[in-house]
């Protein structure tokens, strides 16, 4: 064993590949734009929550509203029990008047009562809703007011149809369908070039003396290649076979999207023209209802004057009561239309149209 290190020799390698293909540059675009894809979801996604958020956010406030009017109702009917309890004792009305204002404010407190513990558990939900642990108090401020806005529909979907996250959505797939053809055609059609370099020095000296005879070229040797392939899969290219089965198919799919892009703009149209509409009406119905609550409140404040002079009956002035709180509450709803349809409209368009 005296030359065993004569059996052995140093061998290194290096290996680099490189593959181009034409179809890469479409299959790197269709990717781009699959991603473009998920961030228009994400965003639909967000756009969605925030909306119900605000909805619920405005719905709970027109009860908290409505809970404030039957409060004011219940104070009322308290006051005019017991005034009606005083004027019995002074012998100014009869005792079935007196029986008939507590048996209305005891009616009425039960009434309020379960509108205070409805709100309170909507409350929890809203709390949920939002991310906050369940029982938090929340307090909510903002008021049902309305910003009005001059719009028409033509000249909405002309400026801001193309903005709408749904259109976009679905032109982002419709691109990576094509991009994807466009690889597979590509990729049929067009050959694939792949380089290769393998370098592989090897040193025939002895083994033990390696450090010793590095730089020295006698002793070293250089078996490395480079290799250039140019592969073309003639097969895809009948008509028959899988990748053209494959290409078909997405043709179908485009044309499939594209269609629905058609109906998507027709239905995005009537979306618009129906909170146009409806942003009119409820902007009308505002109006009309402020002009009815100023009558209801001046019959009311009548009536209950009169009432309190022993000249109207404690059911009129019920009434009246309950003409005026339901015109506070129709100008609400009509307000909270309003608010609802003008979200509606910009998230329709995906675009701000309030300040």
């Amino acid at each position: 064993f005296e030359n065993e290190e004569a059996r052995w020799n140093v061998v290194g390698g290096v290996t680099a590949s490189l593959n181009l293909s034409l179809a890469y540059i479409q299959q790197i675009r269709a990717a781009k734009a699959k991603y473009e894809v998920g961030k228009i979801t994400f965003e639909q996604s967000q756009n969605e929550t925030l909306m119900n958020i605000k909805k619920l956010f405005y719905g709970l406030l027109i009860q908290q509203e409505n809970l404030k009017i039957q409060k004011n109702t219940l104070e009322n009917a308290r006051q005019r029990a017991l005034q009606a309890e005083t004027n019995f004792k002074n012998g100014l009305v009869p005792e079935i008047q007196l029986l008939q204002t507590q048996v209305n404010y005891q009616n009425t407190k039960p009434t309020v009562d379960s509108a205070e513990q409805t709100i309170n558990q909507q409350l929890d939900t809203f709390a949920f809703l939002i991310g906050m642990p369940v029982g938090t108090q929340i307090e909510l401020k903002g008021s049902i007011e309305p910003e009005y806005v001059e719009v028409d529909a033509e000249e909405l979907l002309q400026k801001y149809g193309n903005n709408a996250l749904s259109v976009k959505s679905l032109q982002a797939n419709i691109n990576a369908l094509k991009r994807n053809l466009d690889a597979l055609n590509l990729a049929s059609y067009t050959p694939a070039l792949a380089l290769n370099y393998n370098y592989q020095p090897a040193y025939m000296g002895d083994a033990f003396g390696f450090a010793g005879d590095i730089g020295k070229d006698d002793m070293w040797f250089d078996s490395g290649n480079f290799r250039v392939t140019l592969a073309w899969n003639l097969a895809n290219m009948l008509p028959f076979s899988a990748n053209r089965q494959t290409a078909r198919d997405l043709k179908d799919n485009i044309a499939k999207l594209e269609i629905a892009m058609e109906t998507l703009k027709e239905n995005q149209k009537l979306e618009v023209y129906k909170a146009v509409n409806n942003l009119n009406q409820a902007r009308q119905q505002i109006v009309a209802m402020g002009r009815t609550v100023t009558v209801a409140q001046k019959a009311y404040d009548m009536s209950a004057k009169s009432y309190r002079n022993g000249t109207t009956e404690l059911l009129d002035l019920r009434d009246a009561e309950n003409s005026l709180n339901q015109a506070k509450l129709g100008q609400l709803n009509q307000k909270m239309n309003y608010i609802n349809a003008l979200m509606d409209l910009e998230n329709t368009l995906n675009t701000k149209l309030s300040k």
